[in-house]
C-alpha cells in the first residue's frame, strides 16, 4: 500500500467516525460544522469528559491534545495498529470554523507524536523515530523540531546533543521562557530514565540536566507537561501505590525553588489502565490527557452483524486510547493546599 493510499484511509476513517450531532444538516461524506473555541466543544467541569467525541476521541487509538496560544490551531496524534505507527494531525480555525483533521505534511511515514509548540508558535517540537538521513534506517525515538515558513512547515531537524542521545527521548514540553522539558531513557544514577530540563539559548539547547533528582529517583517520570510559568509540572509514573499501570502526578515549585512531593491526580483522572500525554490549554483553564480507561458499566455488546462490529470499533471506550479534558481548577486547588 502506498503512503498516499494509507493516509487517505486514515482520513476517511476519521470522517466516518465523525458525529452528526453538532450539525443536524450533516450528510454522509460531509464533515460536521465545528465553530468556536476548543473545536466548538462544551467546556468540561470537574469530572473528565471525552474531548471532541467522533473528531478526536474516535475509537481509534488517539493521544495528545495541543492548542496554539491563539487557540486557532490544534494538534493531536493517532496510533495505527500497523507496528504501532503514530501519525500527527492538525486542525485550523478560520473565520470561526474548524477544518477537518489533516495529516501534518512531514508525518505519516515514520512514528511522529507528542507535539509541543514554542511560545511564539513558530516552531513545533515532536518525538519521532525517523532516520537521521534520507538513506538511513528508522531508529528509536528522538526529539525533532520543524519551523514554520511563509509556505507552511519546513523540513524536520533533529535536536543536537545533549537533548538527544543514544537513548530514547520523547514528549517535549515548552515553558514560556523557552525551557524544554522532556523524557529520556538515559541513565540517571542507578536508574534508567526520567525527566530532563534544557535551557534555551538563541533557539538552541546547549545543556540538559535532570529536572529534580529527588523526584526522579523516586517517581521516575514519563510524559511530562510543564506550565508556562514553570511552577506546575505534571508527569506520568508507574510507581507503586498508584491506581495501576501508569498514573498522572503533579508537583508545584515553591518560592525557594524546591518542588513539592508529587501528588497522584486521583481516581477521577487515573484508573487501573494507562494514563499519559498530559497537557494544559494555553490559558491554563483546562487539562488534557489520554487514557485507556473505560467505564465499568461499559460492556461489549452482542455482535449480530458486521455493522455491529464496525459500530463498536468506531466509538470511544473500545479498549483503545481516548483523549479527555477536565477543568484545571482541581489542580489549582491541589496547588493551594501544597503551598500552605
Amino acid at each position: 500500500m502506498t503512503r498516499t493510499t494509507s493516509l487517505m484511509i486514515l482520513c476517511m476513517a476519521i470522517l466516518v467516525a465523525a458525529p452528526t450531532a453538532q450539525d443536524d444538516t450533516n450528510t454522509a461524506g460531509r464533515y460536521p460544522v465545528l465553530e468556536g473555541p476548543y473545536l466548538g466543544q462544551k467546556p468540561p467541569g470537574i469530572r473528565p469528559q471525552l474531548f471532541a467525541p467522533g473528531i478526536v476521541a474516535t475509537g481509534m487509538d488517539d493521544l495528545n491534545a495541543v492548542f496554539s496560544s491563539d487557540g486557532n490551531e490544534f494538534f493531536f496524534t493517532v496510533k495505527l495498529p500497523s507496528r504501532g505507527r503514530h501519525v500527527m494531525l492538525t486542525m485550523r480555525q478560520e473565520q470561526g470554523r474548524w477544518s477537518a483533521p489533516t495529516v501534518m505534511p512531514f508525518s505519516g511515514r515514520y512514528n511522529d507524536a507528542d507535539p509541543a509548540l514554542s511560545p511564539d508558535g513558530k516552531t513545533l517540537y515532536f518525538a519521532s523515530s525517523r532516520p537521521l538521513s534520507a538513506a538511513g534506517q528508522e531508529k528509536d525515538w528522538d526529539i525533532w523540531a520543524v519551523d514554520r515558513t511563509a509556505n507552511g512547515w519546513g523540513a524536520p531537524r533533529r535536536l543536537d546533543s545533549p537533548v538527544n542521545t543514544e537513548a530514547m527521548e520523547v514528549y517535549p514540553s515548552i515553558a514560556g521562557n523557552g525551557a524544554l522539558y522532556f523524557s529520556s531513557s538515559r541513565p540517571i544514577g542507578t536508574k534508567a530514565g526520567g525527566i530532563f530540563r534544557a535551557t534555551s539559548a538563541a533557539g538552541l539547547y546547549p545543556n540538559a540536566e535532570v529536572f529534580d533528582e529527588r523526584i526522579v529517583s523516586e517517581y521516575g517520570g514519563g510524559d511530562v507537561c510543564i506550565a508556562s510559568d514553570e511552577r506546575t509540572i505534571i508527569f506520568s509514573s508507574s510507581r507503586a501505590g498508584g491506581y495501576g499501570n501508569s498514573d498522572l502526578y503533579v508537583s508545584f515549585r515553591r518560592e525557594d525553588g524546591a518542588w513539592t512531593a508529587p501528588q497522584n491526580l486521583g481516581r477521577e483522572i487515573n484508573s487501573p489502565y494507562q494514563e499519559y500525554c498530559p497537557s494544559l490549554s494555553p490559558d491554563g483553564r483546562y487539562f488534557f490527557f489520554s487514557s485507556y480507561k473505560r467505564p465499568e458499566e461499559r460492556s461489549v455488546p452482542t455482535m449480530r452483524s458486521l455493522e455491529d462490529i464496525l459500530g463498536f470499533y468506531r466509538q470511544p471506550y473500545n479498549g483503545a486510547g481516548d483523549v479527555y479534558w477536565v477543568a484545571a481548577a482541581g489542580i489549582e486547588t491541589l496547588r493551594e493546599k501544597s503551598l500552605r
